[in-house]
Order: structure tokens, then C-alpha cells, then sequence
């Protein structure tokens, strides 16, 4: 294979597999959705479909921690270490320092087997020069490289996130983005928690119940297997994400106009809390994505959702105060949910600069769909404090009429915006405010 070849999709083997998609993430696709399209498109048993989706996520979140590794070892600067070399050597570096069950001899011998002829020789020795090691590694002195290295997190990152929450919690952040396991929905319109957590445990793996969203629950089941057996009667989304969906205040009969929809979690989970009752008007600036609501929808047995594309920021004159409730999840840097995208922490954060005014410029657009008396919910999944906290200041200071409402979840009450950070153990990083707006004579 050349230096510039592809490596091609085999859609059966899961260390190739895996090399094939770590290549196309770090060309810019997103991790979790060419996972779940080779897994989708391969032939894969369950234990080897189990492997690909493993290494293709530990060699992405882990990319800083083994390439600061595999340098150590190398007697060749980093820049001639050929790129499909240097995956290979993550995959096997990944392995023997962060995977169990897996001999020493096999992770090396599937790795050489991967490479071209010219690679083989590099990457045995480096391998097995860090077996010689223990598979340990010493982290650098310096804090920022430090963090850097043991989060696996840009440098740029590190600092940002240490300038907002302090290095302790900082670094907690960071590293809670290596928790496993699943976050689902119950699809109470079929099924109780309760009943979904025994369906769940008959199968043969763990589901607790959540503690903040009244339908979450918590599992280590492959997504495939929950989808063969209880197709239907779920859908997958994080507890903080649901939280969210809480926040809205949905009961049955009323309205919903979700503004940036697609792929339309929190569309869904106001139709089951109003009983499938009532009107959801569900918006995403790409038409291509409004299938994926309607396709979600229709799984679930949801009928009250209408999908369209329009940009959020434009105004839609006849939907002017027709909303009880208007829900404005808007497109934001995702730092708060580097677990599921780990590829977002290595990007530039020049990259979120333009962010807030098109946040802003969003929210103030949903507010006119707001009836009076009506509910107003902004939500990102992301930990930035201009991005969060400091536009709803912005808004509120140019909308007198609204004001914040406080936020009751599982029987407690907060304030009117939350900031939830992944270091809780139970949620992805996300924030959440409800306004209301005020009545007329108000």
C-alpha cells in the first residue's frame, strides 16, 4: 500500500475495519456515525463487532495519549512515521496498555500482520519494545503537556477548561469522557422503565434505572441487540439530554415548536410525555436530516411530529405566538459530549469562535413562536460558558418580557439554568434554561 492509498472497507475483519474508520474520523467524519455504519453494513460476529467498535472508539478518545507513546518509542521523528504505520501502532499501543483479555503476542502479531511490507519490522519492534517496558509510560512534567497526555485532550483545551473550572476539576472533566455504557429513553408509549430495565437483564446485561430523567436507564447492551429485541420500545440519548426534554414541561393536548430538531431526540421525548397528544412542529436547517426525524418518529409509534426544514435564525411569520412551548437545542461546540465524539477534542477551538451570535441569533428568532404565558427552553451540549449561560444573560437583558423559571427534575428543584459537567457520573456535559414569557398586563 502506498503512503497515500486508503485503506479499504472490509466490512468483516474488525482490526482492518477499525484502521478504515479511525482513517475517515480523522479526515473528518464523526466517530459514532461510521461506527454504526460499518457495524450496519458488515459481516461481523457478535464478539468481533464488539472488538471494531472498541478500537475504533479507545484508539480516537486515546489518539494524544498513544501518539505521545509511540513517539517515546520511536527513533524516527514524527513526522516519517507513515500514517497507516502510526494506526496500526495506536491499535496495538491501545491494546496492550488499555485493553484486557487480549495476549501480548496477539495484539502484536494481528498489528504486523496489518502492515505493508516495509512497516512490519517498525512496528514489531516498537511493539514489543513497549511490552520490554511493562506497557507503562511516564507522563510529562510540564501541567498543561501532562493533562494534555493522561486526558488525551489539546493543549488549547486543557487550558481553556482549566481557565473556566479549575486544573482539578478540569482534569476530571476530561478524563469522565472515558466512561462506558449506554443512556436510553424509555418508550413509555409501549413499555414502563421498569419493564424495559427486566427486558433489558433478560438479555443477559445490566440496566439501572436513571436519577434524574424519569424514563432513563443505564446500560452495557450493544445498541444492535437492544434494537433486535426491543425495537421500538427505546431510543438512545443521554440522561442529561432528557433533562432537557423535562425542562419543556410537555403535557398532553399542547404545543411544541422544536426549532433545530434533527435527529429529533427531544422532539420525541415531548410526544411520549404528552401521550402522543397534541402538536409538534419539528424544524432542521438540512433537509437531508429531516428523515432521520421522521424514520425515529415512526419507530417509536409517534404521530403527532411534523418535520420540515428551515433555518432556525429565519423567521416563519404564521408561526408567530402559536407555542406553548418553543425548544431552542442549538448547534454548539459539543464539549460536553467528547465521550460519544471523542474527535471533537482535538479540534481548534478558533473553530467555535462564531458560535455564540449564531446561538443568539437563533434564540431570539424562536422567541416570537412563544405564546403569551408560554415556555421558552435553550439548551447546548456543551460546557462553554459563552456559549451557555452568558447568551441567555444577553437574551433576558434584551427581552424583559421573559424570565428565567426554575427547573424541577426527579422532585428537586434548581434555578432556572443548569450546567451539568460528565465528572457527576451520570450525565454527558450539558446546559439547560427555561424562560417564560410574560402575559399580557404582566
Amino acid at each position: 500500500m502506498s503512503k497515500d492509498k486508503k485503506r479499504e472497507y472490509t466490512g468483516s475483519d474488525p482490526r482492518s475495519s477499525a484502521l478504515y474508520a479511525v482513517e475517515r474520523i480523522e479526515g473528518g467524519a464523526f466517530s459514532n456515525i461510521i461506527i454504526n455504519d460499518v457495524i450496519s453494513k458488515g459481516s461481523f460476529s457478535n464478539a468481533d463487532r464488539a472488538l471494531f467498535a472498541t478500537l475504533t472508539r479507545g484508539i480516537t478518545e486515546r489518539r494524544i495519549t498513544l501518539d505521545y507513546i509511540i513517539d517515546s518509542l520511536s527513533s524516527l521523528p514524527p513526522s516519517k512515521i507513515d500514517p497507516d504505520a502510526r494506526n496500526i501502532l495506536r491499535m496495538g499501543i491501545y491494546q496492550l496498555a488499555f485493553m484486557d483479555g487480549i495476549p501480548n503476542h496477539a495484539a502484536v502479531n494481528e498489528c504486523v500482520n496489518l502492515c505493508r511490507k516495509r512497516s512490519k519490522g517498525f512496528v514489531n519492534a516498537i511493539l514489543r519494545n513497549f511490552i520490554r517496558g511493562g506497557c507503562k509510560y511516564d507522563l510529562p512534567q510540564d501541567p498543561i503537556k501532562r493533562m494534555s497526555v493522561e486526558c488525551s485532550a489539546s493543549a488549547e483545551l486543557c487550558k481553556r477548561f482549566i481557565s473556566i473550572f479549575g486544573e482539578e476539576k478540569a482534569r476530571a472533566i476530561l478524563l469522565s469522557s472515558f466512561r462506558t455504557g449506554t443512556d436510553l429513553c424509555t418508550n413509555t408509549l409501549k413499555i414502563t422503565r421498569d419493564e424495559l430495565i427486566d427486558s433489558i437483564k433478560a438479555l443477559g446485561y445490566s440496566a439501572t434505572a436513571g436519577t434524574l430523567s424519569p424514563r432513563a436507564v443505564k446500560t452495557d447492551a450493544p445498541y444492535s441487540v437492544l434494537e433486535e429485541s426491543l425495537c421500538g420500545k427505546f431510543y438512545v440519548m443521554d440522561e442529561a439530554s432528557q433533562c432537557s426534554g423535562e425542562a419543556l414541561g410537555m403535557t398532553p393536548g399542547e404545543s411544541l415548536c422544536d426549532v433545530c430538531s434533527a435527529p429529533g431526540s427531544k422532539s420525541f421525548y415531548a410526544a411520549i410525555a404528552m401521550e402522543n397528544k397534541g402538536e409538534i412542529r419539528s424544524f432542521d436547517l438540512h433537509a437531508s436530516k429531516i428523515s432521520l426525524i421522521n424514520k425515529g418518529a415512526e419507530r417509536l409509534g409517534i404521530d403527532i411530529i411534523t418535520a420540515a426544514e428551515a433555518d432556525g435564525s429565519k423567521p416563519r411569520d404564521e408561526l408567530f405566538g402559536k407555542f406553548d412551548c418553543v425548544l431552542c437545542d442549538v448547534p454548539c461546540s459539543g464539549l460536553g459530549v467528547i465521550g460519544g465524539k471523542p474527535e471533537i477534542k482535538y479540534k481548534s477551538l478558533e473553530e467555535f469562535k462564531r458560535l455564540p451570535d449564531i446561538q443568539l441569533r437563533i434564540l431570539e428568532n424562536a422567541k416570537n413562536y412563544v405564546k403569551s404565558g408560554g415556555r421558552l427552553v435553550y439548551s447546548t451540549c456543551t460546557v462553554l460558558p459563552e456559549e451557555n449561560e452568558e447568551n441567555v444573560k444577553a437574551f433576558l437583558e434584551r427581552n424583559p418580557e421573559f424570565t428565567l423559571e426554575d427547573i424541577t427534575l426527579s422532585g428537586n428543584t434548581f434555578g432556572g439554568m443548569i450546567t451539568f459537567t460528565p465528572d457527576n457520573g451520570i450525565t454527558d456535559g450539558f446546559f439547560i434554561a427555561r424562560m417564560r414569557r410574560g402575559t399580557l398586563g404582566d
